[in-house]
């Protein structure tokens, strides 16, 4: 079997998928800009409306998710993978998951921990994004122009004055949005850890050391250096308008103007006086997130080498068939959209792009993102594209939400072969794999493929 860390291949995926297009990508517009674009779930993706659950049916691989769902949902587990199972009579597909465990208890809550403060800082630099970009201080700096163009004629120095007060504003706020951004990747980064932790790649002293770095750059770099730096910029800026609409209250015929004035100085001071409280509260989940990572000296592997198993439903939408919703236990229904197919002529699909979005009660989203393969590995040939093509629809792998892969060590199929002899529904297991020389072809060999195919 192919794994993971069996050709350079699926190295330069890594390398090419992780820094290339999980960071780079989202170059072309900042973290700030994507975060305004999508406040709420869409409602209206494009989805791969063809889907046949004949084809679909079947065993599949997780190459990888966005890294907040995999550190939650999928923590302490490598070998992910499903088996979808048609239901026809009964009108919907059984949902089989399954991923083997590799860290223990510990580790277990300790990369959940991470990972929802990974969220937390990011939702922090979300609400500074806000108050930058579409909070007071936007409508501030919209008086201050408005008060510049009405006194260009009569009094051309403080219009100028003004004008430059709004331009070094702007130009503070523009090296908030960069240092935002700079932090963005580096939760990104502390993510892609906090997963190879989670899937124990052997080097957790490294992978804390190297989490332990990148919350020492986001707190020297944005909070204690740029966002200080930035509001002392806005502050000199606030006062010299306020200098200026005290002269225009004293002058005659300008006192509308100047209490015009005096109101932006206080939408502008709101941002100066609410953006520390909200810097210092990520500072603090950041702390708290290497506090956490450091707790891994104590994670002692226990409860290891098991598989955890999930089994629920899926229901395809009457007229959309890329739509389903999937339900797990007493789980409310959650989407389940197939946004994508590598080859919608082929018996089987190939590879799908799975995506699903709920809005939280406590603002922002909760949007699970999966690439899928019939294989345990994916070319960049089809998993650049498949990234690139979400992130064209808004789904953007920035900060928390970075894409993080799923280990597939030739390990996991052998192991998963052993579960399956000791499985009592093996019918149910394997009904979905159609073919025991799709089973051969994955290199466990005819004989495994030959007991399997014994089994159903």
């Amino acid at each position: 079997m192919e794994g993971r860390g069996s050709g350079m291949g699926m190295l330069v995926l890594v390398l090419v998928l992780v820094q290339a297009v999980g960071f780079a990508s989202c170059q072309s517009t900042s973290f700030c800009a994507n975060t305004l674009s999508r406040w709420t779930c869409p409602k209206d993706l494009p989805t791969f409306d063809k889907v046949d659950l004949q084809k679909y049916a079947g065993r599949w691989y997780e190459i990888g998710s966005n890294a907040f769902f995999k550190n939650l949902q999928e923590a302490g587990g490598t070998c992910v993978s499903a088996v979808y199972t048609l239901k026809s009579d009964e009108g919907y597909v059984e949902v089989f998951n399954s991923q083997t465990r590799v860290i223990g208890d510990l580790g277990v809550s300790l990369v959940r921990a991470i990972s929802a403060q990974a969220s937390q800082i990011c939702q922090g630099a979300r609400q500074i994004c806000s108050q930058i970009f579409v909070g007071s201080v936007s409508q501030g700096l919209s008086i201050v122009q408005e008060v510049a163009t009405n006194t260009s004629q009569s009094n051309p120095a403080d219009s100028s004055a003004l004008l430059e007060a709004k331009a070094m504003i702007e130009s503070a706020l523009g090296g908030i949005d960069a240092g935002l951004d700079s932090l963005a990747k580096n939760v990104s980064q502390m993510q892609i850890l906090n997963s190879q932790l989670s899937q124990a790649d052997g080097k957790a002293a490294d992978r804390v050391a190297q989490l332990s770095d990148l919350a020492a750059q986001i707190n020297a770099g944005v909070v204690d250096a740029i966002i200080p730096e930035k509001l002392a910029a806005i502050a000199a800026a606030r006062q010299n308008i306020t200098a200026i609409a005290g002269k225009l209250y004293n002058a005659p015929g300008t006192k509308q103007l100047a209490q015009l004035l005096f109101r932006a100085v206080t939408l502008i001071q709101d941002l100066e006086e609410s953006v520390p409280g909200q810097a210092a509260t990520i500072k603090a989940t950041v702390n708290g997130a290497v506090d956490a990572a450091a707790s891994f000296a104590y994670e002692k592997s226990e409860n290891v080498g098991g598989f955890v198993t999930i089994l629920g439903k899926a229901f395809q939408n009457s007229t959309d068939a890329g739509k389903l919703s999937v339900v797990f236990d007493s789980i409310a229904p959650a989407q389940y959209w197939i946004l994508k197919v590598e080859d919608e002529n082929s018996d089987d699909y190939g590879a799908a792009i799975v995506y699903g979005c709920s809005d939280l009660p406590t603002g922002g989203t909760y949007q699970p993102f999966f690439i899928l393969s019939r294989k345990p590995t994916l070319g960049e040939d089809v998993g650049i594209p498949f990234l690139q093509y979400a992130e064209s629809l808004g789904i953007y792998q920035d900060c928390h939400e970075v894409f993080a892969f799923s280990e597939q060590p030739a390990t996991c199929h052998s192991d998963q072969i052993q579960f399956a002899r000791g499985f009592k529904d093996k019918d149910f297991l394997f009904a979905g794999i159609r073919k025991a020389e799709f089973i051969c072809t994955e290199g466990l060999g005819m004989k495994d493929a030959a007991e399997l195919k014994t089994t159903q």
